[in-house]
């Protein structure tokens, strides 16, 4: 009857390690309000970023950039600068792990890794 509960017990053990060495090196995925933080912080860190810009995720904001699922966003000027009000700055994406951020250029229709 031991040999039963001891051999239970080292099989969920095992199970157990297995599931956390399978979920530690699984990449995390933040969410898309944290994907923008992380994108205006970049941009702020890089002085791209400016007090006339707003930040607008794209419809849908979740994409994918070759094999990488990303959140993608625009750059535009907010609505109450003259002349400029609305117009497109930038379009930026970033990685669903916040790792990588990604800015299209339009002249070669691609998208550039910035970090």
């Amino acid at each position: 009857m031991r040999k039963k509960y001891l051999l239970i017990i080292v099989t969920l053990m095992g199970i157990l390690s297995l599931g956390i060495m399978v979920f530690r090196n699984r990449p995390s995925v933040i969410s898309s309000v944290e994907a923008e933080k992380v994108l205006r912080n970049y941009l702020i860190d890089f002085s791209q970023w400016e007090d006339d810009y707003v930040l607008e995720p794209l419809n849908p904001a979740a994409g994918e950039i070759g094999s990488d699922k990303v959140y993608r966003f625009e750059v535009r000027y907010k609505d109450t600068v003259e002349e400029a009000g609305g117009r497109l700055v930038s379009n930026y994406a970033v990685s669903a792990d916040g790792e990588m951020i990604f800015q299209y250029d339009p002249a070669n229709d691609e998208w550039m890794i910035q970090k």
